[in-house]
């Protein structure tokens, strides 16, 4: 049962402070994917592309954090119960995205963070399954697995950035650059935002964790507000930055859920491959097809499969409903 705090901090919250921060962005005068830094050239100041942006970033970890605490209250560290590591995961994320832009960071630079913040993740969502009050795991099982549940988080990553890049692809393709630029500005982030919405409703029906599912919902909100916002205006991307927020908090929702809720894995597994499915999507289009037959593509792609997971877990609930109505539960 979803109580008033949920509704307030889960659905509001994420919904108002990404419209005010990606609205008043553009309001200041600078494109939401520009960086706070000025590139000066021979033509003057020009502020950086949409491939480097703070805002996307801002909007989506300010709306986590506070959604959090609204719904889990205030963390503890080290993070018990575990769900409080999501909010220094989140923490750690949003402040090394911004680190990142406004530095300018080479990618090599880049590519050493978001590794080092992988590893810090999964070691915050896993830590208690070698801790002594649970013991799941030796010491040996303990770092074979941060190994291996970090390269598969790095997948992930890659894989939204597949689907970042689809839409530049895109972009080429439309022919207008003005509708082209739109398109890609809105179409990663709400598609990113259906698979971790949905990935919410499947961590709630499956795994049994409304808390989880509900801030799996606060960042796909979130998503889908600066989708919202790049379709009505030029230049609001959540580039990178923000591509890295939502693909890291997305995941370790799912992983804590598989973890410490019983969602099962195989269902994780299909969440983190949909951004690859939907950027793959697009693969069987001529080259002359509309963007918007693109978009859909990218939707089907990666909402199809799960789907029929959501459609799986729905009939499960209602036979589990019927069969406690008969009994008289």
């Amino acid at each position: 049962m979803l109580r008033s705090d949920d509704i307030i901090f889960g659905i509001a919250m994420p919904i108002v402070l990404s419209a005010i921060i990606m609205i008043v962005s553009r309001r200041l005068g600078q494109p939401a994917g520009a960086i706070f830094i000025a590139n000066r050239g021979a033509g003057g100041v020009k502020w950086g592309g949409s491939g480097r942006s703070v805002w996307g970033a801002v909007a989506i970890g300010l709306s986590y954090l506070v959604a959090h605490v609204g719904v889990q209250g205030w963390p503890t560290f080290p993070p018990v119960p575990v769900e409080h590591g999501l909010f220094w995961i989140a923490l750690i994320v949003l402040a090394g995205a911004i680190a990142l832009e406004v530095a300018h960071a080479r990618e090599v630079g880049r590519g050493v963070f978001v590794g080092l913040a992988i590893v810090a993740s999964v070691w915050l969502i896993t830590r208690r399954m070698w801790h002594e009050d649970v013991a799941r795991w030796t010491a040996w099982q303990g770092a074979m697995w941060v190994g291996v549940l970090s390269i598969g988080a790095a997948l992930h990553v890659l894989f939204v950035g597949a689907l970042a890049r689809s839409a530049d692809c895109d972009n080429e393709l439309v022919g207008s650059a003005q509708r082209g630029s739109r398109l890609a500005e809105f179409d990663m982030p709400f598609v990113l935002s259906g698979v971790i919405g949905l990935g919410g409703l499947l961590v709630t029906l499956n795994g049994k964790f409304l808390a989880l599912g509900i801030l799996s919902g606060a960042v796909a909100l979130s998503l889908l507000v600066c989708a919202g916002v790049a379709l009505f205006a030029k230049g609001a991307s959540i580039a990178r930055g923000g591509q890295l927020v939502a693909g890291v908090l997305g995941l370790m929702i799912w992983l804590d859920a598989c973890l410490w809720g019983e969602f099962e894995y195989g269902y994780a597994v299909v969440l983190a491959m949909a951004p690859a499915c939907a950027a793959g999507a697009t693969l069987v289009l001529p080259r002359e097809a509309p963007g918007l037959a693109r978009t859909i593509a990218k939707v089907i792609g990666a909402a199809g499969p799960i789907g029929l997971l959501v459609a799986i877990e729905i009939a499960k609930f209602a036979s589990e409903q019927a069969e406690a109505a008969r009994l008289g539960y």
